[in-house]
């Protein structure tokens, strides 16, 4: 179990199956490639990592994950940088929508369920 911000995410969590779609592209555990859920056409290419954090902000809309929240997230068990979460953040924003994770400066990221 690990302590993200005033609740506890189970380690095992992150290795589960989950398929979210949001905005007509489908995310999957599966599967680097993101699809269209119209088409079935390929979009994207997404990394473990960044699979893993879109699923948790995503099921957890609203709620402010901190910097070494994503981390634990992301990269359970590894040290990464600061800016390996910045990245992340970045290129799913790429994907998904620059509107659906927020920043809020000096406390963390939401995935906004609301537009």
């Amino acid at each position: 179990m690990m302590q993200l911000g005033n609740d506890t995410l189970d380690r095992n969590n992150l290795l589960e199956e989950f398929k979210v779609e949001i905005d007509g592209k489908i995310i999957s555990s599966k599967t680097k490639v993101i699809l269209d859920s119209k088409t079935g056409l390929m979009l994207a290419i997404i990394s473990r990592p960044q699979r893993n954090i879109i699923n948790v902000l995503y099921n957890n809309a609203g709620i402010i994950f901190s910097k070494q929240d994503i981390k634990d997230i992301g990269w359970p068990g590894r040290i990464v940088s600061n800016s390996s979460v910045v990245v992340a953040i970045s290129e799913i924003r790429s994907i998904i929508g620059n509107n659906k994770i927020i920043t809020i400066s000096g406390e963390g990221y939401l995935f906004n369920n609301l537009l």
